[in-house]
């Protein structure tokens, strides 16, 4: 009875399984050729070829009312089977698929790295320009610096040989012996024994300049006067040969406020002391002098003088009459109008 090619199957299935072993034996024993392929043996094998469904209620119209018969008499559907070369693939294809969405992240992570790189040297290169001009000072301020340290080696140079040599100098003067000019010999004692002459010397030389100075009070003045001939003519009324060149200098010191009614007293002083003391001498002789002894033109006038004694230095400072004088001696002329003394 002819059949399907299924039931062929499943009746080829079912004798395979009701066969015993002879019939594999003796078909191990006698291969029997394929066929020789023919097309309308082939098309004439093949079942008829049902239409193609158009929808789903085609192919199964009464899908859910279909009998428990017509379910046992529809031949078995194959059920899904998998081989292992299958999972390969599919793990191979999610492992292609990982890799693929790794390399697209690892592309965004190099675009990110890119664009910080752009970021970074854009950075470095204003940090260059601004090391640049940074170096063009500090290279003007390295130059000083060396400059600074060149004077100071040779100050320093020149500062340890002026120590040196002033090392030098005392150790040689702590080797010299000391010379005193004082009896026992010491170095203080020669110190202030130089110190006391030094100041003796210098009282001297302070007190020399006033042993040549006379002051001369109550002179009468003359018009245009030459003071060092009014002097020269005191000095001759006493009886003394002087001359100008005898005499350092001779003027009139300012009034003391009489109003003009006293004459101004003059200020002589003589090349030598000796001088002076001669004039102080002669005064002391000749108690009266007249002016017209001095050819002067108050005849009628007598002048009288007194020798006042030698004032010390401190007797000077505090006479505040003679302060701006710093006269040792003077000699006073006094005029009396009725001519008596």
């Amino acid at each position: 009875m002819p059949c399907n090619g299924e039931t062929e199957m499943c009746t080829v299935r079912g004798a395979k399984g009701a066969s015993s072993s002879s019939t594999s034996r003796a078909a191990r024993a006698t291969p029997t050729p394929p066929p020789p392929f023919s097309p309308s043996a082939q098309l004439a094998r093949s079942p008829p070829t049902a239409p193609i469904p158009r929808s789903v209620s085609e192919l199964a119209p009464n899908r859910g009312e279909c009998s428990y018969a017509e379910k046992a008499s529809s031949p078995p559907r194959p059920t899904a089977f998998k081989s292992p070369v299958q999972d390969a693939l599919d793990d191979i294809r999610g492992m292609v698929r990982t890799c693929v969405e790794a390399i697209s992240e690892f592309r965004e992570e190099q675009l990110a790295h890119r664009q910080d790189t752009a970021a970074i040297g854009s950075s470095l290169e204003r940090i260059s320009a601004e090391l640049a001009a940074i170096s063009t000072p500090l290279t003007g301020v390295d130059g000083t610096a060396r400059n600074l340290r060149a004077d100071l080696s040779t100050l320093s140079a020149k500062q340890e040989k002026d120590t040196s040599t002033l090392h030098a100098r005392v150790a040689a003067l702590e080797k010299k012996p000391i010379v005193s000019t004082s009896p026992s010999g010491s170095f203080n004692d020669g110190v202030s024994f130089e110190l006391a002459r030094l100041r003796g010397r210098l009282a001297r030389l302070e007190t020399s300049s006033h042993t040549t100075e006379v002051v001369l009070s109550g002179v009468p003045e003359e018009p245009e006067e030459n003071v060092k001939k009014t002097v020269v003519k005191v000095a001759a009324a006493l009886g003394l040969t002087t001359t100008e060149e005898e005499l350092t200098s001779a003027r009139r010191l300012p009034s003391s406020g009489s109003g003009g009614t006293r004459p101004r007293t003059i200020l002589a002083r003589f090349n030598a002391s000796t001088q002076r003391d001669a004039i102080l001498a002669a005064k002391k002789w000749k108690r009266t002098l007249l002016a017209s002894e001095i050819n002067l033109a108050c005849n009628a006038h007598r002048l009288f003088a007194t020798v006042l004694r030698l004032l010390s230095r401190r007797d000077v400072l505090r006479s505040s009459y003679v302060t701006s004088l710093l006269f040792t001696a003077r000699l006073r002329f006094g005029v009396t109008l009725d001519g008596s003394t």
